[in-house]
């Protein structure tokens, strides 16, 4: 069976890649797949080239890519047509709503499905040496599929997906036949095992206007990565400032914003009380790890 870690070069993806790599968590995998949305900090990328390094990880790790989202939304906003595939515009991202009336919402997430989730589907294909676009028709699970859900986050265990692949969690203490394990990490336990090895704490992995982000996310993007936070602001801004004809084609009835508070994000008061943690709504376990 071939084993893939759903690399999200955040701390829980990594830790469970060099606990591997150290032999802690087993069998060795064959390979990591991070897909990449465009629209990482980059810091991310810069420990994302870290961990490819040749003397990090025993096994190789793949960048796959949908599309580049920053482009998507740049190109959405501008009033065209065929993003990412579709008939007319796409805003991907799960964006804050302000209506006329004051009423609030958020629009529908297709960006992890559509960015990570297919998308590493596809590289599992890639290295089995099957057709991306056809589906893979299999009497036992051929894959198994590693995921760096944390205990403090279990709730986000998602275990539905397809029949040729099995997901595998190692984080949660769950076993597998031929060796059983007995991990229950938090993501603290993450950090402490990578600063008991002399490793660095990754960064946080998520797109740099997430909407899911908290104050202490959005102040750390703020106070640690000048570039994420200016390109944060940039696509704040460009939400709102849609032609007429764009938001028409998106259908847009209110104002969108990347904060929760329904301001603009260079205007949210960070440093003030924190929101609730809407991670919980990313059930997949794709971002944040």
């Amino acid at each position: 069976m071939l084993e893939v870690i759903s690399l999200g070069a955040g701390v829980q993806s990594t830790t469970m890649a060099l606990m591997a790599a150290h032999g802690e968590i087993e069998p060795m995998p064959d390979v990591a797949i991070f897909a990449d949305t465009g629209a990482e900090p980059p810091e991310v990328y810069e420990h994302l080239d870290w961990l490819k390094g040749g003397n990090v990880l025993p096994f190789p790790v793949r960048i796959v890519q949908f599309s580049d989202m920053v482009e998507d939304l740049e190109r959405t906003a501008h009033g065209e047509i065929g993003v990412a595939g579709r008939k007319d515009g796409y805003l991907a991202a799960p964006f804050h709503t302000v209506n006329a009336d004051g009423s609030r919402g958020m629009l529908r997430r297709e960006c992890t499905q559509n960015y990570k989730i297919r998308e590493i589907e596809a590289g599992i294909k890639d290295v089995l040496g099957r057709p991306r676009d056809k589906a893979i028709r299999a009497r036992k699970p051929l894959v198994r599929q590693w995921i760096g859900i944390s205990s403090d986050e279990a709730h986000r265990v998602k275990w539905i997906g397809p029949g040729w692949s099995r997901k595998r969690y190692p984080f949660l203490g769950q076993a597998i036949e031929d060796d059983p394990q007995d991990l229950w990490m938090s993501r603290r336990d993450c950090e402490a095992w990578l600063r008991a090895h002399d490793y660095p704490i990754p960064p946080k992995s998520a797109c740099t206007f997430c909407p899911y982000r908290s104050n202490a996310e959005w102040r750390a993007l703020r106070d640690n990565s000048p570039e994420g936070w200016k390109q944060a602001v940039e696509i704040d801004r460009l939400i709102r400032d849609m032609p007429a004809k764009s938001r028409a084609g998106l259908r847009l009835g209110g104002e969108l914003y990347v904060h929760r508070s329904g301001q603009p994000l260079e205007e949210v008061d960070l440093d003030g009380t924190d929101q609730m943690n809407l991670w919980d709504a990313e059930c997949e376990g794709m971002c944040g790890l």
